[in-house]
């Protein structure tokens, strides 16, 4: 199927219909035909896509185990990073400070947009991801990031 609209194929005789109707039949007699969607045409690019999705968790786990290094999600490492990044910029002057605050104000987009596909108020997380981050006698306080669990912030590392 090309189109790209679904359509059913009836189990009994594997007759398509594009719309199944109260009085359709399949053509073995049966009142109401079992059907199942006809993924005809789908079925390919299903499984290009699996293909892909496959081969990058593989990279992934090999990744993994050839370094030994990790930094915790969440966008813990891009909050860490901007906070090193405005610290920096304010012992600089001129065009160079407004570019470097600039930077890290783009790093923060990755929290945000997490806190946004999430379905949180993205405001209130950050605020709390900032507090956290200027807090450096608190152990674990640059491996916070954003919790999809529990709506909040925590740990990342752990």
């Amino acid at each position: 199927m090309t189109s790209g609209m679904l359509t059913w194929a009836c189990v009994n005789c594997s007759r398509r219909f594009r719309l199944v109707t109260k009085g359709t039949t399949c053509s073995r007699g049966a009142p109401k035909p079992r059907r199942v969607p006809d993924l005809e045409g789908w079925t390919e690019q299903f499984i290009d896509e699996t293909e892909r999705s496959l081969h990058d968790a593989i990279m992934i786990v090999r990744r993994a185990l050839k370094n030994d290094s990790i930094v915790a999600g969440g966008g813990a490492i891009e909050m860490e990073l901007s906070k090193e990044l405005r610290t920096y910029a304010k012992t600089i002057h001129g065009k160079e400070q407004l570019l470097i605050t600039a930077y890290a104000k783009a790093l923060e987009i990755i929290p945000r947009q997490l806190c946004d596909n999430a379905g949180f108020d993205a405001i209130t997380i950050l605020n709390k991801l900032r507090q956290k981050h200027a807090q450096d006698d608190i152990s674990g306080a640059k491996w916070m990031g954003v919790d999809i669990n529990s709506e909040d912030i925590a740990d990342n590392f752990d």
